[in-house]
């Protein structure tokens, strides 16, 4: 499991921050938002589904949003990408990664 070698924050669904340091047990919600390399002891290179990294964990909750809003447009009901649990980051990746798996071509993240 990797630890952070610093003490960082991240902000919650709440928009609430939550704190972190190396003793801490990181929830998969936060890792998430914490993508500075240098705060981890080791490289992230794999999911915890043990697949390659995801092409949108650099990407803000806000840019995953409005990136399913645009490929929900247009689309039949049946064919909406659904976000299974509260919309959280790693709720929404995993989302457009099933959407992604069944079809359509993954896009690139612009960088911020």
């Amino acid at each position: 499991m990797r630890r952070l070698t610093v003490t960082t924050y991240v902000v919650d669904d709440n928009g609430d921050p939550a704190w972190f340091g190396p003793d801490d047990e990181v929830p998969d919600w936060a890792a998430a938002q914490i993508d500075d390399p240098a705060a981890w002891d080791e490289p992230d290179s794999e999911t915890s589904d043990g697949g390659p990294e995801s092409l949108y964990k650099s990407w803000r909750k806000p840019r995953l949003e409005e990136e399913i809003a645009n490929r929900n447009s247009g689309r039949d009901d049946e064919d909406l990408i659904v976000v299974a649990g509260p919309g959280n980051k790693p709720d929404l990746i995993a989302a457009l990664e099933d959407d992604d798996e069944g079809g359509d071509e993954p896009v690139a993240p612009e960088q911020d």
